[in-house]
């Protein structure tokens, strides 16, 4: 059997089809792996190479136990991690598959003209400026900035044609090797097996990347109107072709044999999601005005395409239509806690020079910056304590209506301008319920947040002992207990931006704006505030 590259993320390694519909998927053990893709970290191994990549023969099922495909290879400190560099280049070079079209079939010089043209918006230390073409997707937004501006994304990239460029020279297939394209740490959320007694996984499938850390990038997003014309050139606005989404589990006919027909209609095909591990990369969508069509016209569909291609469009006349595959970037919701974690870390990476650093803190560890946080767990009531407590006083203290597990609080600090500010987060118990639609959503507890700045010398765990010690007994309302901060403490509310895609920012935002802090803005601190370099 053959397949187009740009149906690889379609055809999942464990689906089992039948009459172009995914019947079943193979379920496999899924989990997530902190790497390193800085070089030196990973290499390419292959099954073919006994010396590198040693697959046990009761783990390897197909018929070829040699196989030439290389892999990802990084080295964890108990065991190795093994990814197809197919798999990585479908899930991970952009969400869509035009990406990888592109990057596979086209030399340099055609890959900028199709993916990167100029803007004429200059950079900044806080945003970067970026065009996305017309058949690729705000979701290939990351991976095209870094690809306008960094070396190691380009020359990952440009290797992809060169290796299909030399074997087709040699009239031999490809097997090609695809590495990382930022060189950073990263997590990855995997689906696969463990082999070879337990010393490797191999992952074949992959669910969730964590984006590359930098600067906000800004999308320029051409409407019509303008007399300004586009790098990408001239796009038909009336009566433009008409677009319909399907889900990847039930396709139409896809065809490798014809390119689509240039009055295609435009069915989008949807993979799976890819979702996003840790804080993602901050995007927002300028729209600038572009011209009308030079024809003044829209095309005209052909009707009832029966087949559909990926590709360049090529005549007309064939009843093929245009795919577009890609899959959606997920941010997937952990709570309010874990969201304004990740929130305190985007905010730090899109501000890197006035957010100075992001911390946890406990009592324990003291101030981490680790990816995984820990809480500080409520102390439980002892009976003399209880004696005086009201049933529903009692019962908030923990988080399981079991009484197991008492709450814990997220004590983080953010350090900007060279000032120290802090946050406390609840951690919320959840319950389902009907929403309008009569589906059933999980939903957590409501409750503030507390944003506070200690005064110079002011002790840290004194207050914050004081602090969760009375909470027990307000039930997690910080009102009542600013006055008794060794500084100025505001409670500040968890609301939210319709557009908002970076879950917990504009809590966080209003969390600081209690406290008179702008990220990104030098002004003078409020009173009270303590300086990071002489604070607790």
């Amino acid at each position: 059997m053959s397949a187009a590259l740009t149906h690889l993320g379609l055809l999942r390694i464990g689906s089992i089809w039948s009459e172009g519909i995914a019947r079943s998927q193979i379920l496999f053990h899924e989990h997530t792996f902190e790497v390193d893709f800085t070089p030196g970290h990973w290499d390419f191994v292959s099954p073919s190479d006994s010396n590198t990549c040693t697959i046990d023969a009761s783990d390897y099922l197909l018929r070829y136990p040699r196989d030439r495909n290389w892999l990802l290879r990084f080295r964890l400190r108990d065991h190795d991690l093994l990814i197809p560099c197919l798999e990585y280049f479908t899930r991970c070079y952009g969400r869509s598959a035009e990406v990888r079209r592109i990057l596979a079939t086209y030399p340099w010089p055609e890959v900028e003209s199709r993916m990167l043209g100029p803007c004429d918006e200059p950079d900044t230390d806080v945003a970067w400026f970026q065009i996305v073409p017309p058949r690729l997707r705000i979701t290939d937004t990351v991976f095209l900035a870094h690809l306008q501006r960094e070396d190691a994304a380009r020359l990952a990239s440009k290797a992809i044609y060169s290796q299909a460029e030399s074997a087709y020279g040699r009239g031999s297939y490809a097997f090609l090797k695809i590495g990382p394209w930022f060189h950073d740490r990263a997590a990855l959320r995997v689906t696969g097996k463990w082999i070879n007694g337990g010393t490797a996984f191999l992952a074949l499938g992959i669910n969730g990347c964590s984006d590359p850390r930098g600067p906000k990038v800004v999308v320029i997003r051409p409407v019509a109107g303008s007399t300004v014309d586009t790098p990408f050139g001239v796009e038909s606005i009336e009566g433009a072709p008409v677009r319909r989404t399907l889900e990847g589990v039930d396709l139409p006919d896809l065809t490798t044999a014809l390119e689509p027909d240039h009055d295609a209609e435009t069915t989008e095909i949807r993979e799976s999601d890819v979702k996003v591990i840790g804080p993602p990369r901050p995007i927002e969508t300028v729209k600038a005005e572009r011209p009308r069509s030079r024809n003044g016209g829209g095309a005209v569909l052909a009707n009832d395409p029966t087949a559909f291609a990926t590709g360049d469009p090529c005549g007309g006349g064939k009843r093929v239509g245009m795919a577009q595959v890609y899959a959606r970037t997920v941010v997937p919701s952990a709570g309010v806690v874990q969201e304004m974690w990740n929130a305190m870390q985007a905010l730090h990476a899109e501000y890197p020079t006035s957010v100075q650093s992001v911390h946890w803190y406990t009592f324990a560890d003291g101030f981490r910056d680790d990816a995984d946080f820990k809480l500080i767990g409520l102390r439980r009531f002892n009976p003399e304590e209880e004696e005086s407590l009201a049933p529903d006083q009692k019962r908030w203290l923990y988080f399981n209506v079991a009484g197991l597990q008492p709450r814990g609080i997220l004590v983080t600090r953010i350090v900007i301008d060279h000032r120290a500010h802090f946050v406390l987060e609840i951690q919320r118990r959840t319950r389902c319920d009907l929403s309008e639609n009569g589906e059933w959503v999980e939903l957590e507890e409501h409750f503030k947040g507390l944003a506070f700045t200690l005064a110079p010398g002011a002790d840290l765990d004194a207050w914050l002992r004081d602090v969760l010690s009375a909470l027990r007994y307000t039930k997690g309302v910080f009102g009542s207990l600013c006055a008794r901060c060794p500084g100025m403490a505001r409670p500040f509310v968890h609301s939210r931006s319709p557009k908002e895609t970076d879950a917990g920012r504009t809590a966080l935002l209003n969390a600081l704006r209690k406290l008179g802090v702008q990220p990104g803005v030098s002004r003078r601190p409020a009173n009270g505030q303590s300086d990071a370099r002489d604070g607790p």
